[in-house]
């Protein structure tokens, strides 16, 4: 008996819901599907209403955008059975056997969480779209083993097995806002309360790529979270807080902060091309951590 939440926000998800049904029912299994829509625009939720008409499905809209964390933890409340499959709505379910290698995991200790994991496609995208391809697939798409060994860390809540009332215990952090590290704080919150977060080659494909410049925005919006949750006490001790605090105690982050503004322009040039340098993106990061933390 198996829950499967998507949170959808801007996506078609018919070709997905699709295939996790045709898995569901070979295995026999007793489910549903709940998808929730986060006030997306019009055109995706015309096309997505339609699954409604199956009797497995559970649509609901949303008037208003209430964020990546409410969603998840309404989710849960309203979901019928004990254990839940979260997925994010831009996935791509590759493995014909996706959710039965989640259901080999139900016997194993009720304390456990169970991550997927995400990979990108081989195929290299269009120019616009090259920051956040090369940022995906030589950080994001990890084996289980990697992502064990760098845990919590490399928690995404992308793709992930749960039991309803771990998450009904420890609910994702409804004040942060925006994009990013929700899901970071939730399983270092996992892991202070004795929970286990195991990891399984069970990969989606991520399937929605942001252009350049507006993954450089969301990043910036990531990062502005990471600084406010820091602040009000939770270090989430990532190597990138690490670094910028070094920098921001010894002193040298004046010296950072302006030979990085000499070659801003052409660093920015560069992530926004063909062929972005991940260094050069780890560099920029640092910098606008950096900065942020010279405001306090």
């Amino acid at each position: 008996m198996v829950s499967i939440l998507i949170p959808v926000y801007q996506d078609f998800i018919s070709e997905l819901v699709t295939k996790l049904i045709k898995q569901a029912e070979i295995l026999g299994l007793e489910y549903e599907i709940l998808c929730y829509d986060d006030a997306s625009m019009d055109q995706f939720k015309n096309e997505n209403r339609k699954l409604a008409q199956n009797a497995h499905i559970k649509y609901k809209e949303l008037e208003l955008n209430i964020g990546r964390s409410k969603i998840r933890n309404l989710m849960a409340k309203e979901a019928h059975y004990e254990n839940l499959i979260y997925l994010d709505s831009d996935s791509i379910v590759c493995n014909p056997n996706f959710i039965q290698n989640y259901l080999k995991e139900l016997n194993q200790n009720e304390r456990n969480v169970i991550h997927g994991g995400r990979v990108y496609s081989d195929n290299r995208p269009d120019d616009d779209f090259s920051l956040h391809w090369s940022y995906g697939k030589h950080f994001e798409s990890q084996n289980a083993a990697t992502r064990k060994k760098n845990s919590p860390n490399y928690f995404h809540s992308n793709n992930f097995l749960v039991k309803k009332k771990v998450v009904l215990h420890i609910p994702f952090n409804e004040q942060i806002s925006g994009y990013g590290y929700e899901d970071l704080v939730w399983a270092k919150q996992l892991k202070t309360e004795g929970f286990v977060i195991e990891y399984i080659d069970n990969e989606v494909v991520h399937n929605k790529l942001d252009t350049n410049l507006f993954f450089i925005q969301k990043t910036k919006t990531g990062l502005d979270n990471l600084y406010t949750l820091y602040s009000e006490g939770n270090n989430l001790n990532t190597p990138l807080v690490k670094l910028a605090l070094f920098f921001y105690k010894s002193k040298f982050s004046l010296f950072y902060n302006f030979i990085f503004s000499i070659f801003s322009k052409k660093i920015h040039k560069n992530l926004c091309s063909g062929n972005p340098s991940l260094v050069l993106f780890q560099m920029y990061k640092l910098d606008y951590l950096i900065r942020l933390f010279s405001k306090k």
